[in-house]
């Protein structure tokens, strides 16, 4: 299941828990959450749900997400931006001082 449809499902079930003034969610809850979202009850009892946020970062695998991967890509391209951003600066620079340069000369 994608990121995205989990947390529609939990957000539907923690909507759904404040409405009826619920301090906790159940399976439940959770269940005809899923059904509204994807059509299907899907949880099942368990004595306790835990994710990692490391777990939940390595799975946010898609375009721009968070997962290490995907941030070193970005991390990657920006920094190639960067240099070549850096570069034309420094072209530019050079060009005005040689522009200046002209100038200074010709006063003389």
């Amino acid at each position: 299941m994608s990121f995205r449809t989990g947390h529609r499902i939990v957000a539907a079930a923690v909507k759904s828990a404040r409405e009826e003034e619920q301090e906790n969610l159940t399976t439940d809850m959770l269940n005809q959450a899923a059904e509204k979202v994807i059509g299907q009850a899907m949880y099942r009892e368990v004595e306790k749900i835990s994710i990692s946020a490391p777990q939940i970062l390595r799975e946010r695998k898609s375009t721009g997400g968070a997962s290490p991967v995907e941030v070193q890509k970005m991390v990657k391209s920006r920094q190639a931006c960067f240099n070549k951003d850096n570069l034309w600066v420094k072209d530019e620079m050079d060009r005005i001082e040689s522009c200046k340069l002209k100038v200074d000369s010709a006063r003389l």
